[in-house]
């Protein structure tokens, strides 16, 4: 490896894969037994590892800012906190700036099947008034 790919390997895996998938896809056929798309797909797909993690803790933490901001409720507010920390100190580890650049900020978030069940909804949501902004662009002014 260079010097710069091995730089890339330790600050920014994800970009890492990327790069080096399409420098294998761009080796000559060879006549031998190497399998160069799908090692390529395999090494890709290890970045894409961290980019869902890091999409996944995103949503998480967006999620509990959310019941903390809207929820009303006491009781689990502390353990939303914390796992808002937790969360953070995991999204600190796979965090780049090339997953940074991937993850789309703008993107409505999915309401888990939790708020769907009327049951459950004032619990998650809070009363069905409850003004939640459905689309993280959202703000209080807007509504």
């Amino acid at each position: 490896m260079t010097v710069t790919a091995d730089l890339l390997y330790e600050e920014d895996f994800y970009a890492w894969t990327q790069q080096q998938a399409e420098l294998l896809r761009r080796l000559p056929a060879i006549s031998n037994e190497l399998d160069v798309e799908h090692i390529a797909e395999e090494i890709e797909d290890l970045g894409r590892t961290d980019l869902r993690a890091a999409q996944l803790l995103c949503r998480h933490i967006i999620e509990h800012l959310l019941k903390l901001e809207y929820s009303g409720l006491r009781e689990p507010a502390d353990h939303w906190r914390d796992e808002i920390v937790e969360w953070r100190l995991q999204l600190e580890q796979v965090l780049t700036r090339s997953i940074l650049a991937r993850i789309d900020f703008s993107a409505p978030l999915p309401i888990g099947a939790a708020a769907r069940r009327p049951a459950r909804r004032a619990w998650f949501l809070g009363p069905p008034s409850s003004s939640v902004p459905l689309h993280a662009g959202t703000n209080r002014q807007q509504r």
